[in-house]
């Protein structure tokens, strides 16, 4: 058998038990304006005309009906007056109700309440806002990665756990080893590159590492050496091209022209 919805009849409005939050949250009943009196009788009535079978939800209406006949009969006992000159609050600074208003415990769980209320009903409107939103699935197949089978032995494990509690007694020692850089042996490098390459190599070949300054200057103190000596020539077709590096013919290292300086790289030839 369905249980019907609880309806709650007062004078302001008629509709479901929820509505009554829902009234108050919107400010068109006040929450002190409303009878104790007309809910506790009607909340009684509802209860002699459902079946409730759940054990668990009987109590709690029964808790509920106890509730609003305490706060019922509170408020028909007359309250005690204060002594001459005594302070009486009738109202917190929070609006609720004092102390001494029986109703002061439900307005608290009534506004606990409003929090929940309003949380639901933004979950529900996130709920509806999802709802009209649809994920872009897969363009492809989907291929799981494959999960290598590692076949370990207990051994296996206790070895591994060995070497990694030496290392950490035993840390390596980083040696740094310097490159030893020497001239004649760079120079004895751009020879064999000259045979190999037919007599001209850019400069730029001539150096194996073109971040390592070491290893450029290096390479250019070579250049100066032999370029000094007359057996080799540097020559650029313009501003900015390749420095090209060329062997000289025996001839004119035996005898250079009077007004040719070694040291100087000619523009403009190829």
């Amino acid at each position: 058998m369905t249980n019907p919805a609880y309806q709650v009849k007062l004078p302001v409005f008629e509709g479901p038990f929820d509505l009554l939050y829902h009234l108050i949250e919107e400010q068109k009943v006040n929450i002190y304006d409303i009878p104790i009196a007309a809910i506790t009788a009607q909340y009684l009535d509802y209860l002699h005309m459902m079946e409730i079978l759940d054990m668990e939800v009987a109590s709690s209406f029964l808790i509920m009906a106890a509730t609003l006949l305490e706060i019922k009969s509170k408020m028909l006992l007359p309250r005690e007056q204060p002594a001459p000159g005594d302070f009486q609050v009738e109202e917190g600074e929070d609006g609720l109700p004092g102390d001494n208003d029986a109703r002061a415990d439900l307005v608290e769980k009534l506004l606990e309440y409003k929090k929940f209320k309003l949380l639901a009903l933004s979950l529900r409107e996130l709920e509806r806002q999802n709802s009209r939103l649809f994920a872009r699935g897969l363009t492809g197949e989907f291929h799981p990665e494959e999960i290598l089978q590692i076949q370990l032995a207990p051994a296996d494990l206790l070895t591994f756990y060995q070497n990694l509690v030496r290392r950490r007694l035993n840390p390596p020692v980083h040696r740094v080893i310097l490159d030893r850089l020497s001239v004649e042996e760079k120079i004895s490098e751009i020879r064999r590159l000259l045979d190999a390459r037919r007599e001209s190599v850019p400069f730029r070949d001539l150096v194996k590492e073109p971040g390592n300054r070491a290893q450029t200057v290096l390479a250019f103190m070579a250049i100066l050496e032999m370029t000094k000596a007359g057996e080799i020539s540097l020559r650029q077709s313009g501003n900015f091209k390749p420095v090209l590096v060329c062997r000289r013919d025996p001839a004119d290292r035996a005898a250079p022209p009077a007004d040719s300086d070694p040291d100087t790289i000619k523009e403009g030839t190829s």
